[in-house]
């Protein structure tokens, strides 16, 4: 079975096991075919909303009553759902996605939590064990040039490696996500 990876990132509002994804991005990847299979952008209202951070709408740039706007948790739970089923055949458990995420742990816990929030049990259906964490790769492959770098942050890493440009939508996840991938292309095709 060809390797195929769910690039993601989440933008969420606050770093507990309490707090919700608000954004979701990313794309579904054949590693075989080099080709993006599915991309999605989801934005929603989390079921939550009594312990946003202030840190955390001030890091992506969205205020509480942005934040209600957008459809329910519930309602992008379900899109989002749809097309794992569209993709993966949850019932083959050779047939799941392998994770990668840049600080993957974090974001790994986060989509654990949204799908425990929203009812579903099955998340190890969907998904191999173990993310890749893009951040952990770029470590190894700047390993002689690391403690030259300010910090390791994803825009840091991404501007240093040349695949992104000093733009302010850091912290959209659908930015972050495709810098993740370029991280992450950049590493592979270097070798």
């Amino acid at each position: 079975m060809t390797p195929r990876y769910l690039f993601f990132d989440t933008e969420t509002t606050g770093t507990g096991n309490d707090h919700c994804i608000w954004q979701i991005a990313g794309r579904i990847y054949d590693l075989e075919k080099r080709e993006v299979l599915k991309e999605f952008n989801f934005k929603m209202c989390p079921a939550r909303t009594d312990n946003v951070s202030p840190k955390a709408l001030e890091v992506g740039g969205i205020t509480l009553e942005e934040m209600k706007t957008y459809p329910p948790q519930r309602e992008v739970f379900k899109k989002f759902m749809a097309m794992l089923d569209g993709t993966v055949d949850k019932f083959n458990k050779k047939d799941k996605l392998f994770m990668a995420a840049y600080n993957a742990k974090f974001d790994e816990r986060m989509l654990r939590n949204w799908f425990a929030q929203n009812g579903e049990r099955y998340f190890g259906s969907y998904f191999f064990n173990g993310a890749v964490d893009v951040m952990a790769l770029a470590a190894n492959h700047l390993r002689n040039q690391r403690h030259e770098m300010e910090n390791f942050k994803l825009e840091t890493v991404a501007l240093h490696l040349g695949v992104a440009d000093a733009s302010t939508e850091w912290h959209d996840a659908a930015y972050d996500i495709e810098a993740t991938f370029q991280v992450w292309a950049k590493i592979d095709s270097d070798g």
